[in-house]
């Protein structure tokens, strides 16, 4: 059986290894970058998301997560079970998720994106 969390349960990182998959099944309009994805990333945990506004950027289709339309209960659940059935695709998921999420540290975001984009405005 797979251990799923929702959004609402998951605050502390070390607590979300007590789970297998993220599950955002959101369609709200306001949504922008959802950092509990990153979270979840970060604890090598997979998400399976619906596939709107800015979440594909984030959790590319069979690389670090599944992508599922809005509203679609059956879709969900068949994610769920490909995620539960091929241990291979689950492993891979949560390797390149713990990857991806290493661009977002302090120390990439400053010296690879802020600090060059800084200078280049004060030249």
């Amino acid at each position: 059986m797979i251990a799923i969390f929702f959004l609402p349960l998951f605050y502390r990182l070390d607590c979300a290894t007590a789970y297998d998959v993220l599950l955002l099944p959101t369609y709200h309009q306001g949504e922008g970058h959802p950092a509990v994805v990153l979270e979840a990333f970060a604890a090598g945990i997979p998400v399976i998301a619906t596939d709107w506004l800015s979440l594909p950027e984030i959790v590319e289709h069979g690389v670090r997560g599944l992508l599922v339309p809005v509203r679609s209960p059956d879709r969900i659940r068949e994610a769920i079970e490909t995620l539960g059935a091929d241990e291979r695709l689950y492993e891979s998921m949560r390797r390149n998720a713990k990857v991806y999420v290493q661009s977002f540290s302090e120390s990439a975001v400053l010296g690879e994106i802020l600090v060059p984009r800084v200078a280049e405005v004060l030249k």
